[in-house]
């Protein structure tokens, strides 16, 4: 069932930006559903699920742990250091999230619906939003925070950030860009953009 009238913001940004702590201010303060593309994508290649066969098919049972379950670090290395190989999981995974958060959203009575995912625009997430937000964070911020609570290294925070999406030429596709930096009251400005 699709209400009359429902509003899909997008949430993109890079790693360390604040995507999901924006989402749950949606859900908290509006009632959003809220779709995480990294927790729908990591369902769908589960044993048994729609993306499993095709990703062992193509990257091999070397990616598999002792429970024959795809095992996300072994795979992360993998497509980290080729961009062919991460170009290929993105042509398998990519259309099946769509899928999924379309078929959901079918389902839902709420009248706003979130979607967050550093891949929005590489994955066509767009094209089902009413609007795009771009959470921008500086990197240093992001850097702190993905020290503390990812454990990760200086050196791998700004390999991942390279690799990245760049935001300075594809500003236009944004319909709201909102300094997760820590400067303002995040949950003030979010009130700002009039959601309903």
């Amino acid at each position: 069932m699709v209400v009359e009238y429902m509003k899909i913001i997008g949430l993109t940004g890079g790693i360390g930006s604040g995507k999901s702590y924006i989402a749950e201010i949606l859900k908290t303060e509006y009632n959003a559903e809220i779709y995480l593309t990294d927790n729908i994508a990591k369902e769908l290649m589960s044993y048994g699920n729609a993306c499993y066969n095709e990703v062992v098919s193509y990257f091999g049972k070397q990616v598999l742990n002792l429970s024959n379950e795809i095992d996300k670090v072994k795979l992360s290395h993998i497509i980290f250091e080729s961009k062919e190989h991460r170009l290929r999981l993105n042509s398998i995974v990519h259309p099946a999230v769509v899928k999924y958060i379309k078929d959901s959203i079918q389902k839902t009575n709420k009248k706003l619906v979130v979607i967050e995912s550093a891949l929005l625009i590489e994955a066509g997430i767009d094209k089902i939003c009413t609007e795009v937000w771009y959470i921008h964070a500086d990197i240093d911020i992001r850097i702190k925070r993905l020290i503390k609570e990812r454990g990760y290294s200086k050196e791998k925070c700004k390999a991942i950030i390279e690799s990245q999406f760049d935001f300075e030429t594809n500003k236009e596709r944004f319909n709201v860009i909102i300094d997760n930096s820590g400067y303002i009251d995040i949950v003030d400005e979010i009130k700002k953009q009039r959601i309903f």
